[in-house]
């Protein structure tokens, strides 16, 4: 059975303000689809925007998130652990409703690098201490924030394994992206649906033994799809796209968005419903099938709540009827299930 890990990273936009109906609204009604169709996702909570909100006594913003967070736990849905460690020191102003928080401290290893070890260990068991109070819930996969894990990677999988997690899922294959604030290279990432993790997030090791696996966003090279399939696919989208023009607003961000002032980019094509319309559901299901006929039997989407626009929630709905129309073929997953197929 091919497993399809539909996970959604629970996060707020990056501008500084306190915006937070994006993200429950719009997880409300990702929710609603699920529960509809009986579907599982897996959401990875960055989890220190709620510790700051508890810190800074912004108790009714927390409890919202975290009655939100609860319901998914009822619906059966995952828990995973995302972390963007700018949140780690960010400073509240109560009179604008706003946040600041410093750019150098984007990713673990600026953490690192700035505070220490000590201190970036200690504050990550921090977040994942709290999941298991709050929630009662155990996380097994981790996501960096802004998928930065390229620095001081042997440090990362070090606190991954002190922690007991079992899977990594911050790599996308091919993807670029230098800047004043952020470095990431995932080109030479293996084009594999999961490996097993020793020194680096970014190499195989070929330690059958290795306590941790990393399980890559789904990418896909489109020149590899064969030229005919990708015109044809090419045509039935635009019709498509002609035929839906539609309301397709979102609930914006507030303020300047987080800058991290990127000169080069390489963004592979990939799966997701981050502002995906209705023309979309073709290549969604043709990107799927395709993957799969590479002697694939696991692919992991990553999209953001706060990102949909009102026509991607119709998308996500008729993905979710589509893989349970064709479930002798796919099976929505978690990482937990991946862990019971391998005893």
């Amino acid at each position: 059975m091919n497993k399809i890990i539909l996970s959604f990273d629970y996060e707020i936009y990056f501008d500084g303000s306190n915006h937070l109906e994006a993200l429950l609204e719009n997880t409300n009604k990702i929710l609603a689809s699920a529960r509809q169709n009986k579907s599982k996702l897996v959401f990875f909570i960055d989890i220190f925007y709620l510790i700051k909100l508890e810190e800074n006594g912004l108790f009714l913003h927390c409890n919202k998130l975290k009655d939100q967070i609860n319901n998914m736990i009822k619906d059966g849905h995952e828990l995973q652990y995302h972390l963007h460690p700018h949140w780690i020191n960010a400073q509240y102003n109560k009179g604008n409703d706003h946040w600041k928080y410093d750019q150098l401290e984007y990713s673990l290893s600026d953490i690192i690098k700035i505070y220490g070890k000590s201190f970036a260990f200690d504050k990550f068991k921090l977040g994942v201490d709290r999941m298991k109070e709050w929630f009662k819930y155990e996380p097994l996969a981790y996501r960096a924030g802004g998928l930065s894990i390229d620095q001081n990677q042997e440090d990362l999988i070090e606190l991954l394994i002190q922690n007991k997690f079992e899977f990594d899922s911050s790599v996308m294959p091919g993807l670029y992206l230098q800047g004043k604030f952020l470095n990431i290279d995932h080109r030479s990432a293996p084009k594999k649906e999961i490996w097993n993790i020793s020194d680096s997030f970014l190499n195989e090791s070929k330690n059958p033994n290795s306590i941790l696996k990393e399980v890559p966003i789904m990418t896909i090279n489109s020149n590899e799809i064969p030229f005919a399939n990708r015109i044809i696919t090419s045509i039935k989208y635009r019709t498509v796209s002609a035929l839906s023009a539609k309301d397709d607003s979102v609930i914006e961000n507030i303020g300047k968005p987080f800058d991290l002032e990127i000169n080069q980019a390489i963004h592979p094509n990939s799966i997701t419903f981050d502002k995906s319309k209705s023309a979309d559901t073709l290549l969604l299901k043709y990107f799927t099938k395709y993957f799969f006929k590479k002697n694939a039997n696991l692919m992991c989407i990553l999209s953001h709540p706060k990102s949909f626009l009102n026509q991607s929630f119709e998308v996500f709905c008729v993905y979710l009827k589509w893989i349970d129309k064709n479930k002798n073929k796919y099976v929505l997953s978690g990482f937990s299930d991946i862990v019971s197929s391998e005893k």
